[in-house]
């Protein structure tokens, strides 16, 4: 048992007595730091001392040719896929939130209501074009962070199928229905 602590006990008492003789090499050294033989003969400091610069460059960061695939730190940079998904992913959310909202609307649901008691397709056409141009003007009045033109294009497919291409449009006007 008394041999396991008798080994370090030396160890120390050893490098305690070998520590001053390493001290007074230290101080031996000259006070120019440090050097290291070179192959050649020549001394050579083991830090090197940067090199002085004498005149500014001359040419500027841009002027320099750029790798492709590198990006330059002025451009920006080009958005992922997955950011672009979560962005598109994000405006639909904030579309659906804004119409719910504006659905809810009384003066909407009563256009929308008038539009299933018309009685003829002129009468119902007029009332849904009238309720769709309120339904997105609602929208983007609720949440102006909407784009213009996806709430345009939603709009767009939204009236498309009440036009009449083909067939003559009725004498109906909204003057003559108020008059009933």
């Amino acid at each position: 048992m008394k041999k396991r602590w008798l080994l370090p006990l030396c160890a120390l008492s050893l490098s305690l007595t070998l520590t001053p003789a390493r001290a007074q090499e230290t101080e031996a050294l000259p006070e120019s730091g440090p050097v290291e033989a070179d192959p050649f003969g020549e001394t050579l400091p083991l830090i090197p001392e940067p090199p002085a610069v004498s005149q500014p460059l001359d040419f500027q960061p841009d002027d320099l040719p750029v790798s492709p695939g590198v990006p330059r730190s002025l451009e920006p940079p080009k958005p992922s896929e997955t950011r672009l998904a979560i962005e598109k992913q994000q405006r639909e959310v904030n579309m659906r939130k804004a119409r719910i909202r504006a659905e809810a609307d009384p003066d909407l649901q009563a256009i929308r209501q008038g539009a299933r008691q018309a009685r003829t397709d002129a009468e119902r056409r007029y009332a849904l074009n009238l309720y769709y141009d309120r339904l997105y003007a609602l929208m983007l009045k609720i949440d102006p962070s909407l784009r213009q033109d996806e709430l345009e294009d939603r709009k767009r497919a939204a009236v498309a199928p009440l036009t009449q291409d083909e067939i003559r449009a009725s004498v109906w006007t909204p003057a003559g229905a108020a008059a009933r």
